[in-house]
C-alpha cells in the first residue's frame, strides 16, 4: 500500500516537473465559454454599478454628427464667449467620463473631459430615467442654469445611453452567434489579474451576420434604447472588427476592460475604473 502511494506522488512529481503550467491549471480551469457563462450569472445580481469610463479610439464622427451633439449650446457657446470648434479628420482620441447606471435602466453619464466632443460640452451631465419617460434625455450643461430636455429617437446622446454593463453584455451575445469564441492568456487591468476571451470575426467565412437579437427583454431595456443598440449593433458588419477581447476580473467576475481590432489593428479601447457594484439609489440620478 505503501509503495503504491509513493508510486502515485513520484508520478504526480513528475508531471509538475516536466508541465508544470498544465499540472496546475488543470483543475478548476474554465472555458471561454464558462467564462462569459459566470460573468452573464454575476451580473444578474448586480442592481446598479458606477466608474470613471476611460475611452481611447480613432474618432469615426463625422463633422455633420458632431454638430448634431452639440445641438441647442451653439447660442450658449456664443453667449459665454466660447469656441466651438469640430475636428473633421479622424485620430487617435481620448475621453473620460464619470458613469452611473441603476437597472431597469437609469443612466448617468458626466463628460470630464472628452476629445470625441467640442469642449463646450465638457461638464455636461447627461441623465436618462426610464422610470419617468422612456422616450427622453437630459442634457445640463456646465455653463447653463437648467437642463435641456432632448429626443432618445432624434438627438444625438454620444454613447451618454449606452455606456454600461447592461449593453456591453448585451453585445457579447449577440457576437456570441456571430463570431469564434476562444480563451486568450490572463493578463492585469488596474492590478486586477483577469481573463481575456476574445471574439474573432472571419468575414470570408460568415460574410454577413445572423440577425437574431440578444435578450433584450431579459434586461428591460426601453423600446427607444434598444433601437439605438440594435443600429449600433448592426454596424459592425460595416466596420468589421477582426477581432474584440474582453477582460474579466478573475475574483469577482466584473468586466473592466474591453479592446476592439479591425484588420488586426487597435480601433477602440473602453476601461472600466473605479468600479462600486450595487452601492446606488433612485436618489443619486
Amino acid at each position: 500500500m505503501k509503495r503504491a502511494r509513493y508510486a502515485m506522488f513520484a508520478a504526480l512529481a513528475a508531471a509538475l516537473l516536466l508541465f508544470p503550467g498544465r499540472a496546475l491549471c488543470q483543475k478548476g480551469d474554465l472555458s471561454a465559454q464558462q467564462i462569459l457563462d459566470k460573468l452573464l450569472k454575476t451580473y444578474d445580481t448586480v442592481d446598479s454599478h458606477s466608474y470613471t469610463w476611460l475611452a481611447e479610439g480613432m474618432d469615426t464622427f463625422t463633422k455633420d454628427r458632431q454638430k448634431e451633439m452639440t445641438g441647442n449650446y451653439e447660442s450658449m457657446a456664443k453667449k459665454a464667449g466660447v469656441t466651438n470648434e469640430v475636428e473633421e479628420k479622424a485620430k487617435l482620441v481620448r475621453g473620460k467620463y464619470e458613469i452611473k447606471f441603476k437597472k431597469p435602466y437609469l443612466q448617468q453619464m458626466k463628460v470630464i473631459k472628452s476629445d470625441f466632443t467640442p469642449s463646450i460640452i465638457w461638464g455636461t451631465i447627461i441623465t436618462y430615467r426610464s422610470d419617468k419617460v422612456k422616450e427622453d434625455w437630459w442634457a445640463k450643461p456646465k455653463i447653463s442654469p437648467v437642463g435641456i430636455k432632448r429626443s432618445v429617437k432624434d438627438d444625438d446622446a454620444g454613447g451618454a445611453l449606452t455606456a454600461n454593463w447592461t449593453v456591453a453584455l448585451l453585445y457579447m451575445q449577440y457576437y456570441k452567434g456571430n463570431a469564434e469564441l476562444s480563451r486568450q492568456p490572463d493578463a492585469e487591468v488596474m492590478g486586477r489579474p483577469c481573463y481575456v476571451i476574445r471574439y474573432t470575426f472571419d468575414w470570408e467565412k460568415r460574410p454577413k451576420f445572423n440577425r437574431v437579437k440578444p435578450p433584450f427583454a431579459k434586461y428591460s431595456v426601453p423600446g427607444p434604447i434598444e433601437a439605438i443598440i440594435w443600429k449600433d449593433m448592426l454596424g459592425i458588419e460595416k466596420q468589421r472588427n477582426s477581432h474584440n477581447d474582453y477582460f474579466i476580473d478573475k475574483e469577482k467576475f466584473w468586466l473592466l476592460k474591453i479592446e476592439e481590432f479591425v484588420g488586426g489593428k487597435f480601433h477602440w479601447r473602453n476601461t472600466f475604473a473605479d468600479l462600486e457594484v450595487n452601492k446606488l439609489a433612485e436618489k443619486d440620478f
